[in-house]
């Protein structure tokens, strides 16, 4: 066999192995994450032939598009960039939009290209804040324990080690 073979093999090998890797790793959670939107897909569906479009926008869909919009917002705000448009809930029943952030970014500034991406996934880090703070003044008393039954260092390594950890021991 040729070095050029053994390599060429070599990197097939690695390949194949990189790939069964990933799909071990990452196929479960894909799965899962097909499974949801299906099944979201299916409770919509159920609910608007239940309530109607209109009902079912003003009843489930105006809290989820108004935080993930104000999301784009905060993020286009905190890179400066140019905010020319903001409707948070304005369903297009036609187009299926239904809210909308217009920007007006200065591709000359890479403080405002680079801040595209932020702008971009800004409803993640947003929702996810508002999810917290949601649960904070629900259960603002149960905090301590929400906490510590979701610390993940006392998962890995067992009761009493996580504290260790945290005090730089």
């Amino acid at each position: 066999m040729t070095s050029f073979q053994a390599a060429a093999t070599y990197l097939l090998t690695v390949g194949i192995v990189t790939l069964i890797q990933l799909f071990a790793l990452g196929g479960p959670a894909l799965l899962l994450v097909a499974l949801l939107s299906w099944l979201a897909g299916w409770v919509q569906r159920l609910a608007i032939a239940t309530f109607g479009v209109t009902t079912y926008l003003l009843l489930f869909g105006w809290l989820g598009t108004t935080i993930h919009e104000i999301g784009h917002l905060i993020g286009a705000l905190f890179f400066r960039v140019p905010v020319s448009g903001f409707r948070p809930f304005a369903p297009n029943l036609r187009t299926g939009v239904l809210g909308s952030v217009s920007i007006k970014p200065n591709y000359g500034s890479l403080y405002q290209y680079i801040g595209l991406f932020f702008v971009g996934i800004a409803p993640v880090v947003f929702g996810t804040l508002a999810i917290y703070l949601a649960l904070y003044g629900l259960f603002h008393g149960q905090m301590t324990e929400v906490w510590r039954l979701i610390d993940r260092r006392n998962a890995i390594y067992g009761p009493g080690v996580g504290n260790i950890l945290s005090s730089g021991l």
